[in-house]
């Protein structure tokens, strides 16, 4: 686990393959209040203090495997089932 330090000035850790992107947020205004890296096992995800969770594919295809999970695109219309 490497330190990092949130918004509120408060120090944690973050696992080190994600501790730049987790200090980035951080920086940029989005305090984080934990995080996991998956450990390459899962997804790995960043939980924002306003509630919000950023979830982080390992790759492209388990990525798709997580947008199968919703039934509507992003404009809301139903997904066809894909033959």
């Amino acid at each position: 686990m490497l330190r990092i330090t949130t918004t509120s000035g408060k120090i944690g850790c973050a696992d080190p393959c994600i501790t730049e992107l987790v200090q980035a947020l951080n920086d940029a205004g989005f305090e984080t209040i934990a995080s996991c890296c998956g450990h390459g096992h899962r997804p790995g995800n960043i939980i924002l203090k306003d509630g919000r969770e950023f979830v982080i594919a390992r790759n492209w295809e388990e990525a798709r495997q997580i947008d199968r999970l919703f039934p509507i695109d992003i404009n809301g219309d139903l997904i066809h089932a894909r033959g």
